[in-house]
């Protein structure tokens, strides 16, 4: 199924790069000047769905059998699952930065089995399946992702900040802080994860927020690079393929770094 989630990841990312730093964005609110969606969103989600439909098609597979959950209003069930986020980082997105990407994941019978971020600005494309790794296409370049367990100091840390940021969370962050070289808020949680998978953060922290399209693709892939997607608790995050509105806690890291984040994150 990889080569469905690339090929709808890839005519997504066309629908953005149109629209980036474009006057014709057309921005609305679907709660507060905070809670954003542009017309880029719908038409990069409309022109997946599609995609999928139709490539399901020539694999003999029904409509009927394909179910979607998508951030923007989109949920239908099937045995074959298709969990998108058409552009995770609209903020960025809409204020022309481009740290903005397109995240499809693909799960059959309730197993998460691929997963596809796209970052239509710089040509990066990261995929994994299942069993089979994880890696990155760059500019006609194919390279493995592997996590390497790196002197902390040398990392960074990633983190979001959510309308329930709490003093807790900074507290933590403060605490961890000294161990790396930064700590860095840029608004797309799934290139975040993905970011540790490329061994360029070490930790990416973010309080209950995100939802299951943030996180389903960057998850496998992490996990396929032999990292680990995390709750607050230390516990292998578990996703509900059941319901779109559960919102996650997020530690993604090295396995062997995990206890001393959660000597934190435990007493949040």
């Amino acid at each position: 199924m990889l080569d469905i989630l690339k090929k709808a990841a890839l005519e997504a990312g066309e629908i953005q790069k149109k629209y980036f730093r474009s006057t014709e964005l057309d921005v609305t609110h679907k709660t507060d000047h905070q809670n954003i969606v542009t017309k880029a969103d719908k038409e990069s989600q409309d022109i997946i769905e599609q995609i999928i439909l139709i490539e399901m098609e020539k694999k003999g597979i029904d409509a009927s059998d394909v179910g979607f959950i998508g951030e923007e209003d989109l949920t239908s069930d099937g045995r074959h699952l298709f969990i998108m986020d058409p552009i995770d980082g609209t903020s960025s997105f809409a204020s022309g930065i481009d740290y903005f990407c397109c995240a499809i994941a693909y799960v059959k019978d309730g197993e998460l089995l691929a997963g596809c971020i796209n970052r239509p600005i710089t040509g990066e494309m990261y995929c994994a399946e299942k069993g089979k790794g994880a890696f990155i296409e760059s500019r006609g370049m194919k390279k493995d992702l592997r996590i390497r367990n790196l002197p902390t100091q040398d990392l960074m840390i990633y983190t979001e900040i959510w309308k329930s940021f709490e003093e807790a969370h900074i507290k933590i962050i403060e605490k961890l802080m000294p161990e790396y070289r930064s700590v860095h808020i840029n608004g797309a949680i799934a290139l975040d994860i993905v970011a540790v998978a490329e061994n360029i953060a070490g930790l990416s922290l973010v309080s209950v927020g995100p939802y299951i399209w943030d996180v389903a693709a960057a998850k496998i892939i992490i996990e396929e690079a032999g990292g680990g997607l995390y709750d607050w608790e230390g516990n292998e995050l578990k996703l509900d393929f059941s319901t779109r509105i559960k919102q996650y806690p997020v530690l993604a890291c090295h396995p062997n770094i995990l206890s001393d984040i959660i000597k934190y994150t435990q007493t949040y």
